[in-house]
Formats: structure tokens, sequence, C-alpha cells
């Protein structure tokens, strides 16, 4: 009777153990797992270009395969709205007597973006979309081309872009265009040229055979750099704002409007640099703000602006021609201009006050030592000399010649 109670447990235990090893299934996988990731082609399905001429009618991706060069037309014509053109790394290069664009468009165009690649050596304009606005550019070199190197127009982007060596502008945009990052060398006229209401941003204009940067009026102008150019450094219009900029060893102004005209609003500069250009440091219009810049070594004036001004906390040292400039087209205007706070600089009215460490002696020498002193001396001034304030009336305020200069300043008979 032991016996079967051994065998019936031994039983039992065996039927236990082969459940519990075939209760989760079979081990055997059931096969290789799915595709979860898609494609870049399902993602955004691209059309190779392999050959120039090549038309773009329909929107999409489109990208190069290798460098190509092309005949005596455009390169690439885009007829479509929404495109986006990578050139992947590539060039796309004019032939032998090409007197075409590299890539253009074809009527009034929309949402048109080229990127990574160069485009060279054609006989128009490298890239020209002035006929398409909303576009992007975006890491493109335009070089050798025998117009314009990149144009583009109104509401569009310039990001991180190089022109250089093309015979007209290196980059031109329409209204309300961002120019981001770029660098513009040795074009044989203007670097940037821009319409209003634009942005141009950390860029770098070198070398030039007209204006290094160019804009319209209420654009902003920030942290760019414009040196050895043919003409201007930078050009804007009134209501424009221009901070951290420098303007190096230009063939005219260093940063001006070049207006002077008279119910316009003016500049606003902050924090900016002209030095060792061939006439004025900055050249402004009426109603300018100048705040804490610096203008040094230039052939013309240091700082020059005009009605209604205001000018504060800025230096101009070693200016061929007087020094700062805050003059009317009229004698007789009341401009309640405001000069305040300068380092070693003078301020006259555009007759003849002096008040400069370089100054000759004088007998007749007078350190006025208030605002209504200083006014009384300035009104019966007359010219040439290095700060000019040229209001009857101008208000200047915070500025102690003979504290600040180191020097007793001087009233020169007219």
């Amino acid at each position: 009777m032991k016996a079967i109670y051994v065998i019936t447990a031994a039983l039992c235990g065996l039927s236990l153990s082969t459940q519990l090893i075939f209760g989760q299934g079979s081990l055997t996988p059931p096969g290789a797992p799915a595709p979860t990731m898609k494609t870049l082609d399902q993602i955004e399905p691209r059309t190779p270009i392999t050959s120039l001429i090549y038309t773009i009618s329909q929107p999409g991706s489109y990208y190069l395969t290798t460098n190509l060069t092309g005949g005596a037309f455009n390169g690439i014509n885009i007829t479509a709205n929404g495109v986006t053109l990578d050139l992947m790394g590539f060039e796309l290069v004019g032939g032998p007597g090409n007197a075409g664009f590299g890539i253009t468009v074809s009527g009034m165009r929309t949402n048109i973006t080229v990127r990574n690649g160069t485009v060279r050596n054609w006989g128009g304009d490298g890239v020209h979309l002035s006929a398409a606005r909303n576009c992007v550019l975006q890491n493109v070199r335009a070089l050798n081309n025998s117009e314009a190197g990149l144009v583009v127009g109104d509401a569009s982007v310039v990001n991180g872009c190089v022109a250089s060596f093309n015979t007209s502008d290196g980059i031109v945009g329409g209204e309300a265009c961002s120019i981001l990052g770029c660098v513009v060398f040795t074009n044989h006229a203007n670097g940037i040229r821009i319409g209003a209401v634009g942005v141009v941003r950390d860029c770098s204009a070198m070398r030039n055979g007209a204006a290094g940067l160019i804009t319209e009026e209420g654009s902003t102008i920030n942290d760019c750099s414009a040196a050895y150019n043919s003409s201007t450094g930078i050009k804007t219009s009134p209501g424009s704002t221009v901070t951290g900029c420098s303007a190096y060893a230009n063939k005219g102004h260093g940063i001006t409007d070049e207006t002077g005209t008279l119910g316009v609003p003016g500049l606003s500069l902050a924090n900016c640099a002209a030095n060792y250009n061939d006439q004025d440091g900055f050249y402004l219009s009426n109603g300018s703000t100048v705040k804490n810049c610096l203008s040094k070594g230039n052939g013309g004036n240091g700082i020059r602006t005009n009605v209604g001004s205001t000018i504060t906390d800025c230096s101009a040292p070693r200016s061929s021609m007087p020094r700062l400039i805050a003059s009317a087209p009229q004698r007789r205007s009341r401009t309640n201009i405001t000069i305040s706070g300068h380092h070693a600089t003078d301020v006259r009215n555009g007759r003849r006050f002096v008040s400069d460490r370089t100054a000759p002696p004088n007998p007749n020498a007078i350190a006025p030592k208030s605002a209504d002193a200083m006014r009384s001396c300035i009104d019966r001034s007359s010219r040439n000399i290095p700060i000019v304030a040229s209001a009857m009336c101008a208000t200047i305020s915070r500025l102690n010649p003979t504290r600040k200069l180191g020097r007793k300043a001087s009233h020169v008979p007219g």
C-alpha cells in the first residue's frame, strides 16, 4: 500500500512540473521584428537632379547627386511654389559662355528654399529669386558670378551664406528681409543691400567695390563689421537702429544715413566704432541718438549729426576735421540738441567754440563753468571746431570741459 502512495505522488509531481515548464508557451521566436522607422523618402519624398538644364515644375524636395555644369542658359528653373532644393554640398557651375542664372524662378513664387552648396561662374546671378517671397537661402556660397551673388525677394532669410568675387552686389534682398551670419568679400559693387524694415546681424563686409552694407528705413543692424570697402562702410536710412557695429578704413563715411533731411526720424546708434575712414566716422540725420560710440582717426569729422539729436558718452579723438558736430542747416534754427558725458571731445554750435586738448593757446580763453555759460560761449562763437552743437540755444548737459578734458576751454573770437 505504501508503494502505491509513493508512485501516485511521483506522478503528481511530474504532472505539476510539466505544467510549470509549458505554462508560458513556446520559447521559439515568432520571426524577425517588423520595421518601425520610416525611410527618408517616406518622411520627405525627394527627387534627384542629375543633369542641367533642369526645371522644377512641382512642389516638393529636390537634391543634387553630383557636381553639375551648365550650358549657355539657366541651370535650374523653378516654376512652382513650395520647393526645397538641397545642393548636398555639391556645386552648380556655369559653363564657358554662359549667360544665365545658376538657380532662378519663373513668375511670382513663394516658399522656395535653397541650401548646402556652391553656385559659381554663372553669366547672371548665382541665385536669382527676386520674384519669390518668403524664401530661405542657407549655407550657400555664391562665387565669381557675372552679376550678383545671391538675390531674394521680400520677407526672405539668408542665413550663413558667403558671396565673394561677384561682378555686382554680393547679397541683395527686398523688404523685410533678414541677413544673418553672412560674409560678403571683394564683390565689385555693394556687399549687402536690402530694402526697408530689414534685419542684418552678425555679418562681415570687406573689400567690396562700393558700400559694405546698405539698408533702407526702419532697419536693424546688429554686430556687423564693414572694412576696407570703396565707399561707405554701413549706410542705412532714417528710423533705423545700429548696435554693436564696426566700420574701419572705408573710403567713404564709416556709418551714415547721408540724408540730413528735416522732419524725418533719425538713427539710433549704440556701442559702435567708426575708425580710420576717409570721410566722417558717423554722419547722421536729424533726431539721431548716439550713445557710447567711438570715432577715431577719420579723415572727416568724428561724429556729425543734426537737428534734435542726442549724443551721450562718446569719444572722438584724432579726427582730421572737427571731431563731434551736431549742426543745423540754418544757423537761426532752435535745435534742442543734447550733448553729454563725452571723453576728450568738444562742443560748439557751428561758429567757434573750442574745448580741446589740442587747441592752441589763446590769450582770450575763458572757461565756462555751467551749461548757461557754455551756451553763452556757443552763441558768441563761429566755425571749424571739433564738436559742434549748432543750435542758438543748444542743450548741453553733464559736460564740464575743464574737468573732463584736463585743459581749460577756449573761446576763439570769430
